[in-house]
């Protein structure tokens, strides 16, 4: 059993090797600052409402109605552009052993973006300005497959862009199944047990096929994958550290490399948790590809905090990036 895990990791690396970019917007940030902050680590995680957009396989493990909203700013110091992200989930869990369906809307937008063109004297002169809008729909579906121990969900996306006069629109689906490990390994009794505790892998993979313009022109399709593990190094009924660490990899680019963690104080009156994390870290040079050390300076290094009272959760981040700070904040209600 212990050799066919291992080969399922490798597998699963292999398929994330493969995997290619994304270009869309909507799909580029995610929801859920407490997930954002943690990085894509969150994909071995998933265990709230973001993981629609995250990992749809969490959803096996939710049993609690969740509604959250995420806003966020993008270009906190481009003050000519108005920017706006906002996106909203909800999960519904099903009957017993039925799974959780969830829904979640984001939208990205620019306004006032400058059009520019070339006068009769060859001069660069403005012609005005335009708004990009992108909205996407998921409608994700995540089950308990083996108990305690295996869960596979996926999601299917609709994307809708306004930019300028023109528009244009796409479909995709994400695929994602999460490994409880150390539940499998106390199953065999392994003696791997002592430091895998509370060990779980996620891999998701997520394609999106090509957006059609009313122009007549295709966007390129967009496959990518990402594999992640967390770990619990300490929990008391007091504390909890959770770390997770994932690989991505896109088309004709280096593997990234994203690492986080949380802290949560339970025995708070209001319990809080404070995490942080870097995300995308490139690893390698290849040849053609951009330049890694240009990408990874200020790379988005992120930290921040939530509290829950009662069933009521709010959570912020900042992320501190190459071209300025983002802040993301989020609020939720478990019932």
């Amino acid at each position: 059993m212990q050799q066919i895990l291992v080969c399922l990791i490798v597998c699963c690396l292999g398929i994330v090797v493969e995997a290619a970019e994304s270009p869309y917007a909507s799909t580029k940030f995610g929801i859920g600052a407490r997930s954002m902050g943690i990085g894509h680590g969150f994909v071995a995680m998933a265990d709230d409402a973001s993981s629609i957009y995250w990992n749809p396989a969490g959803l096996g493990q939710l049993d609690k109605k969740e509604f959250a909203i995420t806003a966020m700013n993008i270009n906190a110091d481009s003050p000519e552009l108005t920017n706006k992200y906002m996106g909203i989930s909800g999960v519904l869990p099903l009957n017993e052993n039925s799974g959780a369906i969830g829904i979640s809307i984001i939208q990205v937008g620019v306004d006032d973006i400058k059009k520019t063109g070339i006068d009769k004297y060859g001069e660069m002169t403005r012609l005005g300005s335009f708004d990009s809008q992108e909205t996407t729909m998921l409608v994700s579906y995540g089950k308990e497959v083996l108990r305690d121990m295996l869960y596979a969900g996926c999601s299917m996306k609709i994307f809708d862009h306004k930019l300028g006069d023109y528009s244009g629109n796409g479909l995709g689906v994400d695929v994602g199944v999460m490994a409880n490990v150390s539940y499998a390994l106390n199953r065999m009794n392994s003696p791997l047990l002592g430091f895998m505790d509370d060990m779980k892998i996620g891999l998701v993979i997520s394609n999106n096929l090509p957006k059609e313009w009313d122009t007549g022109h295709k966007d390129k399709d967009a496959l990518n994958g990402t594999l992640a593990i967390a770990i619990v190094p300490l929990k008391t009924e007091d504390y909890r550290l959770n770390a997770v660490a994932s690989l991505s990899q896109v088309k004709k680019r280096p593997m990234t490399f994203s690492t986080g963690c949380e802290f949560r104080c339970l025995s708070l009156p209001v319990p809080v948790s404070f995490w942080g994390g870097i995300d995308n870290v490139y690893l390698e040079q290849r040849e053609s590809a951009v330049d890694t050390s240009r990408l990874n300076y200020g790379k988005r290094l992120s930290f921040g905090m939530g509290a829950r009272y009662r069933i009521i959760r709010l959570d912020y981040t900042v992320s501190l990036e190459r071209f300025g700070s983002r802040h993301q904040i989020s609020t939720g209600i478990v019932f």
